[in-house]
C-alpha cells in the first residue's frame, strides 16, 4: 500500500529516485517491475507494480466497448500509453520521454501514494491542485463533509 507524498527530482536522463519505502514495496510486490501510464483525468502519471497493473488492465479490457466510445477511449488512453519499466539497482526509475510530456514533468516533482498505485505530478501543478482540493473541502457544508464516500476501482 502506497501512502504519503514525497518531493523528488527528475534527473537529466529522465529518471526519478524512488524513496526507500516505495522501492521496498515495489520490490516486494513485483520484483522491481512497474507499468507507467497517463491518468485519464488528471495531468499526472500513474505507476503500478506490474501485478496490480495487470488486474487493472483486465478490468479495463472487460468494459463493454462495442457500444461505448467512452470505454474505447479509456482503453486507448490508459492501455495505449502504458509502458513497462523496472527500478534499477540504484533505486531509479526511467520515465519514458513521451510520458514525461503529457503531465509536463520538469525537475521538481511530487510522488504521491494512492493505495495500490503511485501518482507522479509536476510539483507546481500538484500544489495548485492541492489548494483547490483543500478549498473545495472547506467550502462544503458540514453535513456534506460527514456523508460517507462511496467509490469503486
Amino acid at each position: 500500500m502506497f501512502r504519503g507524498s514525497h518531493n523528488i527530482k527528475l534527473d537529466v536522463k529522465g529518471r526519478i529516485m524512488l524513496p526507500v519505502r516505495v522501492r521496498e514495496i515495489i520490490q516486494e510486490v513485483s520484483e522491481g517491475h512497474v507499468h507507467v501510464t497517463i491518468h485519464n483525468q488528471d495531468p499526472c502519471l500513474l505507476i503500478y507494480p506490474t501485478p496490480h497493473w495487470l488486474e487493472v488492465e483486465q478490468q479495463i479490457l472487460a468494459l463493454p466497448n462495442i457500444d461505448s466510445a467512452d470505454y474505447r477511449d479509456l482503453q486507448r488512453f490508459l492501455i495505449g500509453n502504458a509502458r513497462e519499466a523496472s527500478v534499477d539497482s540504484g533505486g531509479r526509475l526511467l520515465i519514458p520521454p513521451l510520458l514525461r510530456e503529457y503531465p509536463e514533468l520538469n525537475k521538481e516533482l511530487v510522488l504521491a501514494g494512492s493505495g495500490r498505485k503511485l501518482e507522479l505530478w509536476n510539483q507546481s501543478v500538484w500544489m495548485a491542485r492541492f489548494e483547490d482540493w483543500r478549498s473545495a473541502q472547506r467550502s462544503k457544508p458540514d453535513k456534506e463533509r460527514d456523508e460517507p464516500i462511496t467509490f469503486s476501482l
